[in-house]
């Protein structure tokens, strides 16, 4: 954890330095964090813990986690043709976690997309 925070922390320092008063952490760096965050989480440590050790704020670090969960309501699904496999028959459905609906017939593809 130790060393992966330094890291962040190195990161994050010069972000603050090159910026003005109101920097942005890129995309791609807090996307890393967010990962690392949510990895010591599920270990145990808290969100507090984690912000402190590599110089952030614990609401912002909160506001990163949040921002990658999905909320509830509706959400964008698509479509795509896939390769048919020996034996399958009808359409398949993944939705964007990756969960997988196979040998859906069109209306059953559509009213499984309604009720995402």
């Amino acid at each position: 954890m130790m060393e992966r925070a330094a890291e962040f922390r190195s990161r994050l320092s010069e972000l603050r330095e090159r910026g003005a008063k109101r920097w942005r952490t890129p995309g791609p760096l807090r996307a890393e964090i967010v990962t690392w965050a949510r990895g010591l989480q599920a270990t145990g440590y808290g969100v507090e813990a984690i912000a402190r050790e590599i110089a952030l704020t614990g609401s912002t670090l909160r506001r990163w986690l949040r921002a990658g969960e999905e909320e509830g309501g509706f959400r964008r699904v698509r479509l795509r043709a896939s390769a048919k496999r020996p034996g399958s028959g009808g359409l398949a459905l993944v939705s964007p976690g990756g969960y997988r609906l196979e040998g859906l017939s069109l209306e059953e593809a559509v009213d499984a997309i309604r009720r995402l």
